[in-house]
């Protein structure tokens, strides 16, 4: 099935794109824990929606408030009523998107080894926004962890597997004038002698096929990815 534009009518208007990429990446799971050694690898899904879930946190936190009617502290224990003293200061956070298929390696407890990451817009649509993401694949990389970032968002034109690459200290780009994408980094174990990373970049574009791109485990034979199918079974499942 080719990529459809979930960010501009029609398809926008069918399915909202949080929900498509939640289908993926649970789908993208499932193939994993399909596919990888059980012994070794299991691969989970991490969501969160920014300050979206604002909403559910305040919902969540009205439930054990019934914990409180009997709270009637003394002082002797070091704990009292009071009136708290002004905040030094306060402010409005960004709280990034995260959509993310995390695949933990279970040889040396849960140790986490690659991480696909699913583009929102909100990774995107500001300078600080693309450098938080930038820096948190950077920190991945160094402590050889394999990153893939599947990027469709159609309403900016950033290259973050490109600002990724020059955030190595590399000044070529993966991909020139190319705002949709699949893109994969393999690094070698913080261990070893000589460092390498191998990387893997290809257009994605609306209305072509999804490319398939290697699963950057360190260790392990050479595997790839299939973002087409799992791609094709989420759509299908929102009647897209």
């Amino acid at each position: 099935m080719p990529l459809l534009d979930h960010f501009h009518p029609p398809t926008s208007r069918k399915a909202p794109w949080t929900s498509v990429a939640t289908y993926w990446m649970v789908n993208v799971s499932k193939l994993l824990n399909r596919t990888l050694p059980a012994a070794g690898y299991r691969a989970f899904v991490r969501t969160n929606l920014g300050n979206e879930a604002e909403a559910d946190i305040a919902e969540y936190e009205n439930e054990p408030a019934g914990e409180w009617a009997e709270f009637n502290p003394d002082g002797q224990d070091g704990t009292q009523l009071a009136v708290l003293p002004p905040p030094v200061a306060s402010g409005t956070p960004v709280y990034p998107d995260e959509f993310a298929v995390e695949i933990q390696s279970t040889r040396d407890g849960m140790r986490l080894a690659a991480v696909l990451e699913f583009i929102s817009t909100a990774n995107k649509d500001r300078p600080e926004s693309r450098e938080r993401l930038v820096n948190k694949c950077l920190s991945y990389l160094g402590y050889g962890i394999g990153v893939v970032l599947i990027d469709p968002v159609t309403t900016r034109r950033s290259n973050l597997s490109n600002e990724l690459v020059i955030g190595l200290g590399m000044s070529a780009p993966l991909l020139s004038d190319c705002r949709t994408y699949v893109s994969s980094f393999r690094p070698t174990p913080p261990d070893c002698n000589i460092r390498r990373l191998d990387m893997w970049a290809y257009p994605a574009e609306v209305g072509q096929r999804i490319p398939a791109v290697p699963l950057p485990l360190a260790s392990g034979p050479p595997l790839i990815i299939d973002l087409e199918s799992t791609y094709t079974e989420a759509c299908a499942d929102h009647g897209l």
